[in-house]
């Protein structure tokens, strides 16, 4: 009898690895459940089941869990082609800047600024151009260049804005401040077009004199020969008309 008795109990603890096993074979079917449903990209059923595994594992009906443990719903709608071009170019600009920056002493002269029609790049450089001159001085005339490159690639059509002081153009060989302004943007436009092969359809130019001036700086200096600058809008709509 005593035999029998440890055979039975043999038997028994031989058999406890199969409790384990199929709790094993449980969760993996969980698992796999899980990956399944977010391989379908539907959050719907993922939540539901996300609530289904919750609710078996801490004893709570289903569709009654905290708001913090069911997930929300959220959208993955994909960035359009023109809002994919801005994204790259802006961090482009901003890599091609910061580089130019190590080499010249321009705190934040070169500014890129998201407008809703557009990508507005401010370059206003302190010096970039002498009073009552529409060439850019000799000494940031790489920067143009630089800039221009990453900018022409996108294939997008652009505003040109030239600007000036007050009273630049006295003492100089234009008119007025407007036409000294105009020739500041066209002259960078005409320099790009012939260096990049670029198409003059894409640009406009514009001259606002000394009617668009930036917010004064406490460095009376610097805001003054800042406002002897140009700006670049690049056109964000699909058409891009200009």
């Amino acid at each position: 009898m005593m035999r029998k008795k440890e055979n039975s109990n043999d038997h028994s603890s031989q058999e406890r690895w199969l409790v384990s096993y199929a709790d094993l074979v449980t969760l993996l079917f969980a698992f796999f459940v899980i990956l399944y449903a977010s391989s379908e990209a539907n959050l719907s059923k993922l939540k539901k089941v996300s609530e289904g595994m919750q609710s078996a594992f801490k004893g709570v009906e289903p569709g009654k869990l905290n708001e913090s443990a069911t997930m929300p719903e959220q959208s993955f709608n994909a960035p359009s082609g023109v809002d994919q071009k801005f994204s790259e170019l802006k961090l482009e600009l901003n890599r091609e800047i910061a580089l130019l920056s190590m080499q010249k002493e321009m705190r934040d002269e070169i500014q890129i600024l998201d407008k809703p029609d557009g990508l507005l790049v401010r370059i206003a450089i302190k010096s970039l151009y002498l009073r009552g001159s529409a060439d850019v001085a000799s000494d940031y005339q790489m920067v143009l260049q630089k800039i221009g490159k990453v900018i022409s690639k996108g294939n997008l059509k652009m505003e040109f804005e030239g600007h000036a002081e007050t009273g630049e153009y006295v003492g100089s060989s234009f008119q007025s401040d407007w036409e000294l302004s105009y020739s500041r943007a066209y002259r960078v436009v005409k320099e790009w077009v012939s260096t990049y092969a670029l198409s003059p359809n894409r640009f406009k130019i514009v001259g606002y004199g000394s009617t668009h001036p930036i917010e004064e700086s406490e460095e009376k200096e610097w805001f003054s020969s800042s406002n002897r600058r140009i700006e670049i809008l690049i056109k964000r709509n699909d058409s891009n008309e200009i």
